[in-house]
């Protein structure tokens, strides 16, 4: 037979199967009316010769068996059988169905979730770049060891001096490209109350080309546009900016728009699948060269200012080994020819991805744990899926001791509930789709609300989600299946077809085995989600060393108003002085950080004599007025406030925290002694020490810190700090303000206490997670308890009925029902306890005056457990006390 024959033989058989019933009927009785006409013409009476045609013929019904086993599509339609068989017995057991689906739905839907945030910020490069795996990152690395401030081997920022050694030298990529994203790009677009913030980035006159970005309308950079000496004030928006922000006005090109006050060109707009190299929402582009103000502008050619990262596009049959032996040549070459600033700075080649290697591994981290959380919850509803599936098999046992006496296959029983398994894992996979869609809206909309959090969020379900979530159900579903399917093909006969319980007590065990792990893993979760709540709790009430209770903060960035260094110098005295002079304001101050807020100021400080990257400390800083401790409690231990003496024309002074003093000058008064601060290695004098404090974590180890005046040290960023002595200072300070500049734009403002409480962000996403998490392996362990307290009544009626006949009080059958699922409980918990006392350690940096092995956390996870143990078996050992006597005997 060809090959289409056969294809149109499967044809007709699957889609035209009542027809070719038919006819097979047909002909077989038109065969057997043949055979019965012959034995009758040799002298058979009628009847005799039709039931020697039907021996001879052996059977209309077998003969149609034999003919469907070995026609065309055969194992296929035996299989839509199967399916049809499934889905009639599912619909007859609804409450089974519904609980196996429902558990391995809410395991996959996490998982789906998950998936969706690895593919979308860890699998898949940013759209709109070409040929993106011909990318790598070029950043600096340490081969220092040791406290220095660049230890430990971090890829990390370099500076433009050292860029453009770099792209001058190398001889492996097509182009090498920098750029800045975060902090210092974000622009304010327009003027006044019109103003609005929006991300961006400084990149080299080649970024685009390098990431072979077309534009849609007008051109990318040039390299007359990086010229430090004659910078030109042009830019590139992204489509969507120019669609939200202009309208997507056609005359574009050439329109000047003002960004942090100052008059910029657009010379093109980037095309619409491009919104960034990497998941920071980015909305315009300008020239590195084009900074705001002269002062910024001098820094840019700093060798030892660390701000850029790299993005070069690899040569054809360019390895990246070979990049990196070459980038790192370059870099032993700029070490020797410039040490001071380079002593023990490599260069490092990394692949290209949408989260730069800079923060990468925390985002992997991150997704790890997610994948950890979610993989417990898949496990426990697999043991939940496998006990269901076991009590189903003791109620099937009957039917599939029927199939195996009549002479059916082991593989075929298999068979038959492999595909049970797998229409239960599809409908799970629709479940969990359907509430993963459900749980990515609610993230799309959340982080868009979190102010310090700029990502692009592109989370959705794909091709690919599906395709992990029904590959997923189906695995699960098959291993939840396998002891469910082995005990079934080890049924004894005798026992199942006269209905002998005793054979089913294996199953009893096994599904017991089940409970206990599913008890196990939901107590190990249930005891991680309290550790973290209470770690939350108790960092709430941790003293970070500093007042956070009525104090008020405003945002200022004078770029977005188009000040330079004098005139924001001037703004910024000026409008402190009106503030201070306000009634109702006990204090006041302005600093470059805000403490508690995740952001810091970097620095390095030497001591005299010493020199090199390998001697410096690392040194936080902040910039601030005089006013700054006075307003937050700071006590000044040793020395003097900063005042008015302290100008940018007088010495350079500054005020350290009791960890410098303790670990520069042990023993000694740190007041008046000098030090090396910054990469300009500015001589400054110590004037005063103050207690130490929490700068940028409430959990962090004391950090050695430096206060500088803000009169010595211009930073157009401020942060206002008031504590009034009266409601909301906020209205009257930005009426002052609109008094002094009607075009400046308030950028933030708020309570300190709301500020900083998004330092435990990261502690509070993790509390939540394993709170959701535990609660979801609580309530599938609590269904498994009642299914097995459910099961175990339904076999010990007759048992009970006995019981109860003989004399045996309601009392004394709640305790036989209720004393089987406590010893399933107080076994997972024993279990559970025990791997909580080693997973509970991995949990140590998110701890805050909580110790691994909090008492009060395991004996509330062991509470919780009992108490739901009790109350899930409560319900089917109050309807087995309940029963009737007689009716139990009588059914049994």
């Amino acid at each position: 037979m060809t090959l289409a024959s056969r294809l149109a033989a499967l044809w007709r058989n699957l889609m035209r199967r009542d027809r070719v019933e038919r006819e097979l009927d047909d002909e077989l009785r038109t065969t057997l009316d043949l055979l019965v006409d012959e034995k009758t013409r040799a002298g058979m009476r009628p009847h005799n010769a039709r039931r020697a045609a039907a021996i001879e013929l052996g059977g209309l019904e077998a003969v149609k068996e034999r003919v469907r086993d070995v026609k065309a599509g055969a194992t296929v339609d035996s299989l839509l059988q199967d399916v049809r068989y499934a889905t009639r017995t599912l619909r007859r057991a609804p409450m089974f169905a519904l609980t196996a689906t429902l558990s391995l739905g809410i395991g996959i839907a996490g998982n789906a979730v998950v998936f969706s945030l690895a593919d979308a910020y860890l699998f898949r490069q940013r759209p709109g770049i070409a040929k993106p795996d011909r990318l790598v990152e070029v950043g600096r690395v340490d081969s220092g060891k040791g406290g220095g401030f660049y230890g430990g081997d971090r890829f990390d920022t370099f500076s433009y001096p050292n860029y453009l050694e770099y792209r001058a030298r190398q001889t492996m990529f097509e182009g090498l490209a920098a750029y800045h994203v975060g902090g210092l790009a974000r622009f304010g677009l327009g003027t006044g109350d019109d103003a609005v913030q929006v991300p961006g980035a400084y990149v080299s006159a080649n970024f685009f080309d390098v990431l072979g970005v077309p534009m849609a309308r007008g051109r990318a950079f040039l390299p007359d546009d990086e010229q430090l000496e004659s910078p030109n004030t042009v830019a590139v928006i992204s489509h969507r900016l120019w669609q939200a922000q202009f309208e997507g006005t056609p005359d574009i090109i050439g329109r000047t728009v003002h960004l942090n006050g100052r008059p910029f060109t657009i010379i093109g707009v980037a095309h619409a699948d491009f919104t960034g190299y990497t998941i920071d929402d980015q909305r315009v582009w300008v020239p590195i060269s084009a900074y705001p103000d002269g002062d910024d502008l001098r820094r840019v050619a700093l060798r030892g200012r660390q701000w850029l990262m790299g993005i070069g596009r690899l040569k054809p049959g360019v390895t990246i080994e070979q990049a990196r032996a070459e980038m790192a040549r370059i870099g032993r070459d700029l070490e020797r020819e410039y040490p001071d600033d380079n002593r023990r700075h490599g260069v490092g080649v990394e692949p290209a991805g949408s989260v730069p290697v800079v923060g990468r591994s925390i985002v992997n981290r991150f997704v790890a744990f997610l994948f950890a959380l979610m993989g417990l919850v898949l496990l426990i509803a697999c043991f939940n899926a496998t006990g269901v599936l076991l009590a189903r098999g003791v109620t099937r046992a009957p039917e599939l001791g029927i199939r195996l006496a009549l002479g059916a296959a082991r593989a075929r029983i298999v068979r038959l509930l492999a595909v049970e398994s797998l229409t239960i894992s599809l409908a799970g996979a629709v479940v969990g789709l359907a509430l993963a869609s459900g749980v990515i809206r609610l993230v799309e909309r959340t982080i868009p609300l979190m102010p310090n959090l700029n990502v692009i969020v592109e989370l959705g379900i794909d091709w690919r989600v599906i395709t992990f979530s029904v590959v997923l159900a189906i695995a699960t579903g098959l291993a939840s299946r396998l002891v469910p399917a082995w005990t079934a093909t080890r049924l004894e006969l005798a026992s199942t077809l006269t209905r002998d319980r005793a054979g089913r007590t294996p199953r009893l065990r096994a599904r017991s085995i089940f409970v206990v792990a599913q008890v196990a893993l939901s107590v190990l979760l249930v005891v991680c989600a309290l550790l973290l709540v209470r770690s939350i709790r108790h960092a709430a009430e941790m003293d970070p060393g500093f007042r956070v209770e009525g104090i008020e903060v405003m945002g200022l960035n004078l770029r977005l108003g188009g000040y330079d260094m004098e005139r924001g110098r001037g703004f910024a005295e000026a409008l402190m002085s009106r503030i201070e002079s306000l009634p109702g304001v006990d204090a006041a101050a302005s600093a470059r950080v805000v403490p508690l807020t995740g952001e810091r100021e970097v620095g390095r400080f030497w001591l005299p004599g010493e020199y090199g990257n390998e001697r410096a400390t690392d040194a936080s800083q902040n910039i601030v007025t005089p006013g700054y401790f006075r307003t937050l409690g700071l006590q000044v231990l040793e020395g003097r406030n900063f005042d008015t003496s302290d100008r940018a024309s007088a010495p350079a002074v500054a005020i350290v925290n009791e960890t410098v003093a303790r670990r520069a000058w042990p023993g000694e008064s740190a007041v008046g002694k000098l030090v090396l601060l910054g990469v300009s290695r500015r001589p400054v004098e110590v004037v005063g020490v103050v207690r130490d404090a929490k700068y940028r974590t409430i959990g962090e180890s004391p950090t050695p810190f430096f206060y500088v005046p803000a009169a010595q040290r211009y930073e157009p960023i401020m942060w206002i700090l008031m504590r009034p002595s009266r409601p909301s200072l906020v209205r009257q300070v930005r009426t002052v303000i609109r008094e002094m500049d009607p075009d400046m734009p308030l950028v933030q403002a708020g309570t300190l206490a709301e500020m900083t409480a998004f330092t435990l962000f990261p502690l509070r996403v993790a509390a939540s997670l394993a709170a959701l998490v535990g609660a979801v392996g609580a309530f599938l362990a609590a269904l498994g308890v009642y299914g097995i307290a459910a099961y175990n009544a339904s076999l010990r009626t007759r048992e009970i009925g006995i019981r109860v006949a003989l004399g045996a009080v309601r009392a004394q059958v709640l305790q036989l029902i209720l004393g089987q699922a406590a010893r399933l409980a107080a076994a997972g918990l024993v279990f559970g306890l025990s791997a909580a006392v080693f997973a509970t350690r991995l949990l140590e940096g998110l701890l805050y005056g909580v110790r691994p092995l909090d008492p009060v956390s395991f004996a509330g996870g062991a509470i919780v457990f009992v108490a739901l143990a009790l109350l899930a078996s409560l319900i089917p050992a109050r309807r087995a006390a309940s029963v009737n006597p007689v009716e139990a005997l009588r059914t049994q």
